[in-house]
């Protein structure tokens, strides 16, 4: 599991991370994908002021499918 959180400004309502591809920003729906494609859970928590917190689980038979 890998989480990652800031205590910034954070965002109004959490983003649809497929639909930010339209105007450019690759990241989050980067992660999203590889994520998923390894059958992981991919988060994204956010609230105004409060900041933002992004959560990846992989399963564990990915991780070692991946070190062979």
């Amino acid at each position: 599991m890998l989480e990652i959180r800031d205590n910034g400004k954070g965002m109004e309502s959490v983003p649809d991370v497929l639909a930010l591809t339209t105007d450019g920003h690759y990241g989050l729906a980067g992660m999203k994908e590889r994520t998923e494609a390894v059958n992981g859970e991919f988060k994204l928590l956010s609230a105004a002021g409060k900041g933002t917190t992004v959560a990846v689980s992989v399963p564990l038979n990915a991780v070692l499918k991946g070190a062979g």
